[in-house]
């Protein structure tokens, strides 16, 4: 009698190691969750490059950006999050723009950029002023009749 009491003691105990150690490893999960060790952070995917040349006076449409949230140990649960996007791109005036797309987890802010080139892409336009009936000799100096240049700059 007294060696099977033991035995169930032994199951007992086993038993409650086992329900003590789930215990402690949810526990340890939590606290890996809540510290933020398996916090969730952003992957940017960008449609395009990073840096993007667009012409001088036309519609710039950008290319977007995907914004995902996974988690940093296991990678998994990934999540479309909202991409929010600041910044403009002025078109009618060449030079560099920087727009900032900016995605959030429940814990943190992400950020990621692009910056856009408005660039001329039309060659300068340059037409020489001449009259039909002009004529010139040696004899005679030359007079420039002029000329006129366009350009976007």
């Amino acid at each position: 009698m007294g060696t099977e009491k033991a035995k169930r003691q032994v199951h007992t105990d086993h038993t409650a190691l086992a329900a003590a150690l789930m215990i402690l490893a949810i526990t340890l999960m939590s606290l890996v969750v809540l510290l933020g060790l398996d916090s969730r952070h952003v992957r940017f995917y960008m449609a395009d490059s990073a840096e993007i040349n667009t012409p001088y006076g036309e519609d710039y449409a950008d290319p977007g950006v995907r914004a995902v949230s996974v988690g940093r140990l296991t990678g998994e649960g990934a999540a479309e999050l909202p991409v929010y996007v600041s910044g403009t791109v002025d078109t009618g005036t060449l030079g560099d723009y920087t727009l900032r797309y900016s995605a959030n987890t429940m814990l943190r802010h992400y950020e990621t950029t692009r910056l856009v080139h408005v660039v001329d892409q039309t060659a300068p336009a340059i037409t020489l002023e001449h009259r039909e009936d002009y004529t010139c000799s040696w004899l005679e100096g030359y007079e420039e009749e002029g000329y006129t240049a366009v350009d976007n700059l």
